[in-house]
Order: structure tokens, then C-alpha cells, then sequence
């Protein structure tokens, strides 16, 4: 696996991270066992883990997703980990603009 991933909002505005790994954080929408689950992403955009091939579950209403991204934008899986229930969204949309623009990127590098 890459030693670095991009941090995004949604993988749905753009075709720009088809074939990367990026790391996304949302709220789990619907039901979280499900081969694919929708992510409310932290801009509120809808994002769809392929978890076809996940080994864990996600246990909490927040989570992390480290994945793929496939040609029909979906993140494909790789890890995962669950950040809580009442984790701050809008504060982490605001670190994944600073970390994608700007003259802070290199920090985020």
C-alpha cells in the first residue's frame, strides 16, 4: 500500500482520483454490515464503500475508509477504522481544503 493517500471530502465531484488511494471520513448512512455502504462524506456529499473485500465492521456512526478508487467512483475498501459517534465533520472538511490547496499543503504531505 502507498505510504500516502490523498484526503478528500467526496470522491463524486471528479474524475481526478480514479486509481488513487485516498482516505475519506463520514457518517455511516443506512446499514453498515451491507457490501456497499453510503458515507455521508464531510462536505455532505454522498460517498459508496465497496466493502466486498473489508475484513472489519464498522462499529461506530463515524468512520475512516483508506481505498481505491474505482472508475465508477466508489472507494473500494482497504482499511478502515471508526472514529466514534459525535465526531466534528465540518471542522475535518475544514482540514481536508486546507490540506488540498494553498500554502499549507506541504504540511499535509
Amino acid at each position: 500500500m502507498p505510504k500516502q493517500t490523498v484526503f478528500v471530502d467526496a470522491v463524486s465531484r471528479g474524475v481526478q482520483h480514479v486509481g488513487c488511494v485516498v482516505t475519506v471520513v463520514g457518517r455511516v448512512k443506512g446499514n453498515a454490515n451491507d457490501t456497499m455502504v453510503h458515507l455521508e462524506g464531510s462536505c455532505g456529499g454522498d460517498i459508496c464503500i465497496d466493502r466486498s473485500n473489508a475484513e472489519g465492521t464498522f462499529d461506530t456512526q463515524v468512520v475512516e475508509v483508506v481505498g481505491m478508487v474505482n472508475t465508477d467512483r466508489t472507494v473500494a475498501e482497504m482499511r478502515s477504522t471508526n472514529f466514534g459517534n459525535d465526531m466534528d465533520l465540518k471542522m475535518y472538511n475544514e482540514m481536508v481544503l486546507l490540506a488540498n490547496g494553498g500554502n499549507v499543503k506541504p504540511m499535509f504531505a
